[in-house]
């Protein structure tokens, strides 16, 4: 699947391997080498915390864009969430971004489903009083999980905890364990004036063919996230083959402050 989407984009310089990554990142993002490991995106030195390692190539066009790929293949966005937070501080410095959300035919959707997730967790952000309340609580639910302590206002405690525990929080709670306050970037600032000046775009590339009968070669599972970035694997349901077509179809998406989009499909072999 990988394969067929790098095809489908023959403009771009496809990297793949560690030492390419880090070479053209750290050049046009400035980001230290040793932090593109927290991104996940070269493995993390000896010693260093477990952070999920992506093997997804990054590619490059003539005019420096980069585009990052994520390959969806089934309706859990956990883990599509954790990918978000973890690339955030890459796509920030970033002069010029794509994220490619690439899905096979089946599931119907998938894709618009995974760039809805994105639109959201990449626009929506608090405001500084908000932020100040999640620091609080992030802080409070460190200490009464260390043991021995109890917040002084239990009900304003059980009240941020409602408050933030969408899936999102959770992820960026334990992220924020590992990580520190650098972590709050990402629903103070977020990405919205990026994607509204087309520096940032969101695409959806539907792949052509059906995979199923390549199933039997693999060990094929789906990985389904409890809270942040942690989950079980079970075996993939069956799925109906779809009807192969000849080509794949990319769909664009220019996502608005507002939540409406704009979008056009091209079609390549």
């Amino acid at each position: 699947m990988l394969l067929d989407a790098e095809l489908a984009g023959p403009q771009l310089v496809w990297l793949a391997t560690d030492e390419e990554k880090a070479v053209h990142l750290t050049t046009l993002t400035g980001i230290e080498p040793d932090r593109l490991h927290t991104a996940g995106i070269v493995k993390p030195p000896t010693g260093a915390a477990r952070v999920p390692f992506e093997k997804f190539p990054l590619g490059i066009d003539l005019n420096g864009r980069a585009v990052l790929l994520y390959l969806a293949t089934d309706s859990e966005v956990g883990r599509f969430r954790a990918f978000l937070q973890r690339h955030f501080q890459v796509l920030r410095r970033l002069p010029a971004w794509t994220l490619r959300i690439v899905a096979p035919p089946w599931p119907i959707g998938l894709g618009e489903l995974h760039a809805k997730t994105a639109h959201n967790d990449l626009t929506r952000t608090l405001r500084p009083a908000s932020m100040d309340e999640l620091r609080r609580y992030f802080n409070e639910r460190r200490k009464v999980a260390e043991g021995a302590h109890e917040p002084p206002d239990q009900e304003h405690f059980d009240f941020s905890e409602q408050a933030f525990k969408l899936p999102r929080y959770q992820l960026l709670y334990r992220r924020w364990l590992a990580e520190g306050d650098c972590v709050f970037d990402f629903v103070s600032e977020g990405l919205t004036t990026a994607l509204e000046s087309g520096a940032g775009r969101i695409e959806r590339l539907v792949l052509p063919h059906s995979y199923r009968h390549l199933f039997p070669l693999v060990s094929s599972t789906v990985r389904k996230t409890k809270g942040a970035e942690e989950g079980d694997e079970t075996p993939a349901r069956p799925r109906p083959r779809p009807r192969a077509t000849g080509f794949a179809r990319l769909s664009v998406a220019n996502v608005r402050v507002d939540g409406s989009s704009s979008t056009f499909e091209a079609t390549a072999r």
